[in-house]
C-alpha cells in the first residue's frame, strides 16, 4: 500500500514534467507567442524532442511560426488577439493547428519504445528499444519485403 502511494506521489510530480517535454502553441494562453515561438525552435533544434519530424514539416511548423508572428504583430495578449479582424484572428488559429498538429504526430513518433525480443539463433532475450516511427518503418519494408517475394514465387511455373 505504502508503495503504491509513492509511485502514485512520484508519477503526480512527474506529471506536469513530462508533459513539458515537447511543445505546443496557445495564443489564447498565459504564456506569450514569442516565448512558446522559442521553445517550439529550441524543441526542433534538440534533435531528440521532434526526432521523426520530416524536413518537410519542419519547414511548415516554421512557415507557420513566421506567418502568427506576422499577424500577432506586437500585440500577444489574449485581448490584442481579441481586437484582431476576425480574418486575421481564423488565419492565426488555423496557422496554430498546423503547427500543434504536426508537433503532436511527430511527438507522438518520436517515444522509445522498448521490447524483450528473443534474437533467431539464440534463448537469450534481448531488450530492443526503437521509436515507434521506426517500428513502423521495420512493419511496412517487412510487409513489403514478404508481398515481394510472394509475388516472384506465384508467377513461377513448375
Amino acid at each position: 500500500m505504502k508503495k503504491g502511494l509513492v509511485l502514485l506521489a512520484a508519477l503526480l510530480i512527474a506529471g506536469p514534467a513530462m508533459a513539458a517535454k515537447g511543445s505546443t502553441v496557445d495564443v489564447t494562453g498565459p504564456v506569450t507567442f514569442s516565448e512558446q515561438r522559442n521553445q517550439v525552435m529550441l524543441d526542433l533544434a534538440d534533435g531528440e524532442t521532434y526526432a521523426e519530424i520530416s524536413p518537410e514539416d519542419r519547414a511548415k511548423v516554421v512557415s507557420s511560426l513566421d506567418r502568427m508572428e506576422r499577424l500577432l504583430g506586437a500585440g500577444e495578449t489574449p485581448e490584442a488577439i481579441q481586437a484582431m479582424h476576425p480574418n486575421d484572428r481564423v488565419d492565426l488559429i488555423n496557422e496554430q493547428e498546423v503547427i500543434n498538429t504536426i508537433l503532436t504526430r511527430a511527438q507522438a513518433d518520436s517515444r522509445m519504445v522498448c521490447r524483450r525480443e528473443i534474437p533467431v539463433g539464440t534463448r537469450m532475450p534481448t531488450n530492443v528499444c526503437r521509436t515507434v516511427a521506426e517500428s513502423r518503418r521495420l512493419r511496412e519494408n517487412s510487409r513489403q519485403q514478404f508481398e515481394h517475394a510472394g509475388r516472384g514465387r506465384a508467377n513461377t511455373i513448375f
